[in-house]
């Protein structure tokens, strides 16, 4: 006995097919097209080139870097984006800093580039003053912690990841990043400085 006409057979594998189809395009929209990420409305610039402008506004109004490193294939960078990059506090608490989103993985230069801030888990955060050496909020998310330093790197503690302690870890390092910059600085124009005096020795000989 035959349970359908073949016209009604035809709807109900054509209705099937459009339902199918709508949950293929809804997977893909939420998990590949819709974009959780960070925005330039919001001050970021992105990858090499977007490094190399903030890197230029540091030297010039002498703002801190925030440099975010991700992956393209990372859920809970994603994650992180919409929670904590994206809350409205975390944003206004971060206008003054020139912040950079770097894909790690994006090609061959990026990965080369990292290399030299040592990263060992994504999503990792740092902040540096032009080209002084950077200081990581060693940001562990699959624990859901992050360091908070005291006056110096080394003392501190881990605390729960939360959008109060991320600012909070931010402000500490941001402090010490920009005494050593600081202290760079003086050290540079002391030994510029110098130069002129060992050409007159050489001078007079």
């Amino acid at each position: 006995m035959r349970l359908f006409k073949k016209p009604q057979l035809q709807w109900i594998m054509a209705i099937t097919g459009l339902f199918v189809a709508l949950l293929a395009c809804t997977y893909i929209y939420f998990f590949h097209i819709r974009n959780y990420g960070v925005s330039s409305r919001d001050g970021w610039y992105f990858e090499q080139e977007g490094y190399q402008k903030a890197l230029e506004l540091s030297y010039h109004n002498n703002r801190p870097m925030l440099l975010y490193f991700r992956r393209k294939a990372c859920h809970i960078c994603k994650k992180f984006e919409k929670d904590i990059l994206n809350n409205r506090d975390f944003i206004r608490f971060t206008k003054n800093y020139l912040k950079v989103r770097y894909t790690i993985d994006l090609d061959r230069k990026q990965k080369l580039f990292s290399k030299k801030y040592n990263i060992r888990l994504q999503p990792a955060i740092f902040v540096q003053f032009q080209e002084n050496s950077p200081l990581s909020t060693h940001l562990v998310l699959p624990m859901q912690q992050i360091w908070v330093a005291r006056t110096t790197m080394e003392s501190g503690n881990f605390m729960p990841l939360s959008a109060v302690t991320i600012k909070l870890s931010l402000k500490r390092i941001t402090e010490i990043a920009r005494r050593r910059a600081m202290l760079s600085h003086q050290s540079k124009t002391k030994n510029t400085q110098k130069f002129p005096i060992v050409t007159a020795i050489y001078s007079n000989k």
